[in-house]
């Protein structure tokens, strides 16, 4: 049997109704996007999970990639088989986004409709300070609130002076500090997940997105890897996607 949710399951507030009625199209449905393929997207909503393509007359409209759909996105579609079709794109409450090359205007949007971004970085030599600005600049545009996540808490050298000069550049942002291994500090980032909001993990590889998103589901979902030798990280999360916790909110996980 296919996993089903509810639209609230996925995120959906009450002021996204007003937006329906004057759609056309009685068969189309509302589903939320879970995953950007190459060759299309999955789609989540009341009739279960299934695999989605954009309609010909949306290709046709769009006037820019930035209006293709992307996970987080809501969108209206109508189900078919062996694949459904997307007619249509909601309007985005928030955009987390970049420009595709320092030299052109064009816009990459990475995930939509998120309300949390957790900033992830670790506590180890791998921690950035000018990184963490980087990101804090990116949530601030995309419209939807930042956290900070120092995690690996337990590989810190001289902790007290590390959270100084994060303080230094997150202002009135909100700093966690986590041991995601073991469990410590998990509580306060699941806070977040409360009311079925969305919260995106952005970080570099190797500082423990995938763990702490195993440990907010409570399995070993995401798979995880050790650090090389030389620091970097590992690349272990290779694609974007929207993960329910159940009771609780969405997680949108993000390669590094």
């Amino acid at each position: 049997m296919p996993l089903t949710f509810s639209l609230i399951e996925l995120g959906w507030t009450p002021d996204r109704n007003d937006q329906l009625p004057e759609l056309p199209g009685s068969d189309l449905l509302p589903a939320r996007v879970t995953v950007q393929e190459r060759e299309g997207y999955i789609v989540a909503g009341e009739t279960g999970e299934t695999s989605a393509q954009v309609a010909g007359r949306f290709r046709i409209d769009a006037a820019s990639v930035a209006d293709y759909p992307v996970v987080g996105d809501w969108v209206l579609i109508r189900p078919g088989d062996p694949s459904a079709t997307i007619h249509r794109v909601l309007p985005r409450t928030t955009r987390v986004s970049r420009k595709v090359a320092w030299e052109r205007v064009d816009e990459q949007v990475l995930a939509a409709n998120v309300d949390v971004v957790l900033i992830v970085t670790s506590l180890d030599a791998d921690l950035n300070v000018r990184r963490i600005e980087r990101y804090l600049a990116l949530v601030r545009d995309s419209g939807a609130l930042g956290v900070v996540v120092l995690n690996k808490a337990d590989l810190a050298g001289d902790r007290a002076a590390q959270l100084v000069a994060v303080e230094e550049v997150t202002g009135d942002v909100a700093i966690i500090v986590t041991n995601a291994r073991a469990g410590g500090g998990i509580d306060k980032v699941a806070a977040y997940l409360d009311g079925h909001r969305t919260v995106a993990l952005l970080g570099s590889s190797g500082v423990g997105k995938s763990t702490i998103t195993n440990r907010l589901l409570g399995d070993e979902r995401l798979t995880t890897a050790e650090v090389r030798a030389d620091g970097k990280g590992r690349h272990t999360t290779t694609r974007r996607q929207l993960i329910v916790v159940p009771g609780r909110g969405l997680i949108l996980d993000t390669p590094g």
